[in-house]
């Protein structure tokens, strides 16, 4: 029982920061952390979708119940440096320049980002994953254009032979892998996916929103 997304990133780029990371640190969040996709399908709903609120929280909430798998398409870690204005140059003083460092993953954009959940939807809960996925624009920043679509439903997806990121089982030991910010299994509310990280710094949050854990990744 299952339900598998894939996402295509077009231009062959994708940008998205950690949690824990600053922006200018060279990290990149990979693969893209549960947390993320439903926050992306959240924003989706509240800009492109007429989808009722009341059919929509079910279904998240069956999918932040269980962390997704991934099989990840071929990525390079790069990055650009370009020099910015900093504060200054709205003072009339001399403009300086601060050094940014651009951090993303360059990605095949002929490959699939496949991401399972192992959860059961109804036929009406996948047809509304479905139109959501369609609609969303983009999967961590507005660089990142991406399409995604419902790739299985209840059957194995496409390269399940090969090798997956896997959540590790309570006491397995952690190996070189990842850490994803998950939303925890119990107390869902819709609240935990829309608070900004503005807000969450201005309410002095610990490392992690609200209602999250970090969940060990192997490859």
């Amino acid at each position: 029982v299952s339900v598998t997304l894939g996402v295509r990133f077009p231009f062959g780029c994708y940008h998205a920061t950690p949690w824990d990371k600053g922006v200018n640190d060279g990290h990149v969040e990979w693969p893209p952390s549960p947390w993320r996709i439903l926050r992306a399908l959240v924003s989706t709903w509240y800009e492109r979708s007429d989808l009722p609120a009341r059919e929509l929280d079910p279904l998240l909430e069956r999918l932040a119940a269980v962390p997704p798998r991934y099989r990840t398409p071929v990525a390079t870690l790069s990055h650009t440096r370009h020099y910015m204005p900093d504060l200054n140059h709205v003072t009339g003083n001399r403009v300086q320049t601060d050094k940014v460092l651009d951090a993303f993953l360059a990605v095949d954009p002929q490959q699939e980002l496949l991401i399972r959940w192992d959860v059961d939807l109804d036929d009406e809960q996948v047809e509304q994953l479905q139109t959501l996925a369609d609609l969303v624009p983009y999967l961590g920043r507005s660089e990142s254009v991406c399409q995604m679509r419902v790739v299985a439903v209840n059957e194995s997806a496409p390269g399940e032979s090969t090798a997956w990121w896997r959540p590790l089982s309570p006491g397995e030991p952690e190996s070189s892998g990842s850490r994803l910010l998950c939303l925890e299994p119990a107390g869902f509310h819709r609240a935990l996916l829309e608070a900004t990280p503005t807000q969450l710094r201005r309410a002095r949050s610990p490392l992690r929103p609200p209602g999250t854990r970090w969940v060990p990744y192997a490859a």
